[in-house]
Order: C-alpha cells, then structure tokens, then sequence
C-alpha cells in the first residue's frame, strides 16, 4: 500500500507542478514580488509606529497564528475507482496513510513556521512576550497540527456520531487556546489543549472500524477542488467540474446598464447569465476584486496601488476571455435566433462592464483610505482608462487573433 501512495504522489506532483508553472509565471511573479515588497516596507514602517503593550495584540497574533494551522488537509489521493478495487483492503488503509500524513504536513508546518519568524518582532518588542514562551506556542501549534492530521485519517473509517462531534470541536479550542496562551499563564493553555487532542486521538480506536468509503473518497474529491479551484484563478483545468447554481438573489444584475431589458440582445443576455451563474467566472471576479482591496490596504502608496490595480484588472480581464467561447461546441447555441456578427459587440460591452464594476469598487476603496488628494484622483482615472484601453484595444487584438 505504501507502494501505491508513492506512485499517486509522483503522479500528482508531476500534475501539480505543470499547473504551478502556470500560476507561477513571468506577471505573477512580478506582481508577487511587488506586493511583498510592498508588505514588508509596510510591515517594518508600521512596526516603528506601533505604541507598546496593547490589550489587542495577543488576540491579533492568535487569530494569525492560527491561520496556518487551518491549512493542510490529508492528501490521500482516492478515486472513485478504488471504491470497487481497493475494498478489501480496508485492515491495510492506516498503512496507506503513514506516507500521506508526511506529505500532508509538509506544507502546513513550513507555514506555521513561517509565520511565527514574521510576527516575532511584535510578540517580542510590542508586546514584551517572553521568547520561551513563545516557542512553546509555536511547538505546541505544530504538535497540534500534527494530531490534527492524525485526527483526519481516523475520521475516514466509520466512527460514532459522538467521536465526529469531538473532532469538529477541536478547532475553536484551538483558537482559544492559543488566545488564552498569550493572556493567561503563558503557554499552559495550549498545552492543556494539545494535551485534549491526544486523549481524543488515544480514545479513537479504528481497529475494529471499517473504512468508509464513501466518505474518504468525497473528502478527497472536496479538498483537490479547492486546489484546482485556486488554479482556475489563472488558468482551464480540464480536472475541474463545474456547478452550475441557481442563483435568483442575482437576477435584477440581468437589467443593470441596459437601457431597455427587454430589446436586449439573446446573445448578450445569454453571456450576461452566464457570467452571474457559472461559479467559474463569478467567483474569477469576486476573488480577483476582493484581493485588490486587500492588497490596497496593505500598500500604503497610490503609485503602488495603481500599478497593482491595473495588472489585477488585466488579469481578471484576461481570465474571463475563455467565456467569448463558452458555447462554441453547444448545438443549440446555433439554432438560437440572433445576429452571430453581433458575437464580439456583445461580449465586448459585456466585459467592459464587469471590468468598469470591479474598477468603481476599487476607485471606493481608495477614496476611502487616501481621501480627496489629487494623486488618487489621477489613480482613478487612470485605472478606469485602462479599462477602456483593454476592451476596445487589447481585447479586439487578442480574438482577432485566436480567429
């Protein structure tokens, strides 16, 4: 079994690393430096402006702290397939999980750790918390995510109600912990917790259990959708299911910036719903939006904001081309009675909207935080011209040339 883990994991880290060469490319990456320069210029300014001693500080660490601790699930790369194949050897699957708990953590400690490195200067200056103490929460974090993991392959074999009700309440205890580590008697209220943890983990005995199918296969099937739904942000993956959701709170967006609903092109209407109920191109949008504000609070300068502004506006542009072909291969596309020279027109004004949405929330945000200063009005502008530039001059461009 542990043979047949090793070649699902070579097969996926093959998988993962064509995909993350594609995340990770030349804009990427260049945006990515930028945004960390950008943090860490803020992060060190901040740190000189930070008064000593605040009541919040330790609540704001935990919540931090706890974070990375929330990464991580047990990659056991299960099928459906193995449901039929791989059902008699339900007494050899804790064998199968010993290498997938050693990849699983791989990542979630590196995070932990990493973390903890960043937030040491206002543990230890702003707040004057002792360094032992500290360590012990870091260890103590890192122990608990390792039981944690423990806990989530005990949890795919058919256990009580009960013992599934304790391992879902593990993860507040946890934040509670650590908040009350930094509040309390140092450290003494985490290691209480993880000390919990392994009385549960001890209590929980699959021996006589029979594994679930069922329910490891869909674990496994939920945690690749959140990676291949992070993916998606870039690039298709073919991997991916889409689910279409009914979504009626939405359907008064169908008449926004149409001068007469009801004269609307089919065509346009058609890309417009499609836009509002593929959680593909919806979420594309959301995420993208939700991701320059973050990063608009965390650079404090608008020269910054507004070459980062422009290049997310770019990508997500870029990302919601594939829906100018989303119905290409569909027959009854075709039969559908609408003027087919009127395809670009219409996905044009289409984009040009979404982009103009997500330009109008970002032009909110920063009036927000810079005020009424000339400079942000120039970011303003400029943002909502680019928007203008990538519609009717780089979009025209980029079809023509796919024709």
């Amino acid at each position: 079994m542990k043979a047949l883990y090793q070649t699902r994991l070579k097969k996926n880290l093959v998988k993962q690393f064509r995909y993350l060469q594609l995340v990770f490319n030349d804009h990427f990456l260049l945006a990515l430096i930028i945004g960390m320069g950008g943090l860490l210029f803020w992060y060190a300014d901040i740190m000189k402006r930070l008064p000593e001693n605040q009541w919040f500080y330790g609540l704001i660490i935990s919540v931090i702290l706890f974070i990375p601790y929330l990464f991580g699930k047990l990659a056991t790369f299960l099928d459906e397939a193995d449901q039929q194949f791989l059902w008699a050897k339900d007494d050899e699957m804790m064998t199968y999980f010993k290498p997938a708990k050693n990849y699983s953590l791989a990542l979630p400690l590196f995070f932990i750790l990493l973390v903890s490195v960043v937030l040491l200067p206002l543990v230890y200056f702003k707040m004057s918390f002792s360094l032992v103490g500290y360590l012990i929460i870091v260890v103590g974090l890192m122990a608990a995510k390792y039981l944690n993991i423990e806990l989530q392959a005990k949890k795919q074999f058919a256990i009580s109600q009960n013992s599934i009700k304790i391992i879902s309440w593990i993860q507040p205890v946890m934040l509670l912990a650590i908040i009350g580590s930094f509040y309390l008697f140092s450290p003494l209220v985490l290691l209480v917790a993880v000390i919990g943890i392994i009385w549960s983990r001890l209590k929980l005995d699959t021996a006589q259990a029979s594994f679930d199918w069922r329910q490891a296969v869909l674990l496994e099937s939920r945690r690749q959708e959140m990676i291949y739904a992070f993916y998606s942000l870039f690039t298709d993956v073919k991997e991916r299911t889409t689910k279409i959701k009914r979504r009626q709170y939405l359907d008064q967006t169908l008449n926004w910036f149409v001068k007469n609903p009801k004269k609307q092109s089919p065509q346009f209407f058609l890309f417009k719903r499609t836009l509002i109920r593929n959680p593909e191109y919806l979420n594309l949008l959301v995420r993208m939006t939700a991701f320059a504000l973050i990063l608009m609070v965390i650079l404090d300068n608008t020269w910054f904001t507004l070459i980062m502004g422009i290049f997310i506006i770019f990508l997500t542009g870029y990302q919601l081309l594939p829906l100018y072909n989303q119905y290409d291969r569909h027959l009854m596309y075709f039969v559908m009675p609408f003027d087919a020279s009127r395809k670009f027109q219409d996905f044009k004004i289409l984009l040009t909207q979404a982009l103009l949405l997500e330009s109008i929330v970002l032009s909110i945000g920063m009036l927000i935080k810079y005020g009424l200063a000339v400079n942000v009005w120039i970011t303003i502008v400029s943002v909502n011209i680019f928007v203008i530039i990538f519609t009717y001059g780089y979009l025209s461009l980029k079809l023509k040339a796919k024709k």
